[in-house]
């Protein structure tokens, strides 16, 4: 990834576990950590209106060739994509705007550490599909869109069973994705894009035989 930001020129930066201080009071696990860490360096060394674009460590550029500018031209806040192999929204990379509304979006998904359901979830890429629900439709004159929404939070909630039953976890994901479909959103001061599987600009390093080295 340092290779292809430096081929086009961008700025290149790694979080060190030094910074964010007041993440490291508020979260115990990383991948909550993480997204505080993001908003707060996103505000710090970054300018209003800039563009963030954060990766995990196991991904590799989906065209290594292509700069980013077809994701710089889209207008959205935060730019989220479908994972190849499953249903899920990827939570380990995005796209952030750096304005106000888009860094709260980032707090606010950090405070999903604290209401984790007691079986497995997969942490943040669990959190990140009832906050995109929540964030977008909470307010929605639907009442159907606020029932399916409730029905949602309910099957997050009520996630007892361990990583070995995956069932009610991809249950609770295909819930959401009833809601949350791949598309673009827009509410009062925010706006968020998914993107459709093979669409974005990074994928996991399994499907390119990364072997992580």
């Amino acid at each position: 990834m340092e290779s292809f930001a430096n081929r086009h020129e961008y700025l290149w930066h790694i979080i060190g576990s030094s910074e964010g201080d007041s993440c490291h009071q508020k979260f115990k696990e990383f991948f909550f950590r993480k997204h505080c860490m993001v908003a707060d360096w996103a505000g710090r060394k970054t300018n209003p209106g800039d563009k963030i674009f954060v990766f995990d460590a196991d991904v590799v550029p989906f065209r290594p060739q292509t700069p980013l500018d077809y994701w710089l031209e889209m207008s959205e806040d935060l730019i989220f994509y479908d994972r190849t192999w499953n249903n899920e929204i990827m939570a380990g990379n995005y796209m952030i705007r750096n304005v106000p509304r888009a860094l709260a979006f980032l707090n606010e998904w950090a405070q999903y550490e604290y209401k984790r359901p007691p079986g497995f979830s997969s942490a943040d890429n669990g959190a990140i599909h009832l906050h995109l629900a929540e964030t977008l439709f909470r307010n929605s004159e639907s009442d159907t869109t606020k029932t399916d929404l409730d029905i949602c939070s309910l099957k997050y909630q009520n996630l007892t069973e361990s990583v070995e039953n995956l069932d009610p976890y991809f249950s609770y994901v295909g819930c959401t994705r009833e809601i949350v479909p791949a598309g673009s959103y827009s509410i009062d001061d925010l706006s968020i894009r998914i993107a459709k599987k093979n669409t974005a600009w990074v994928m996991d390093g399994v499907y390119d035989s990364f072997d992580g080295h």
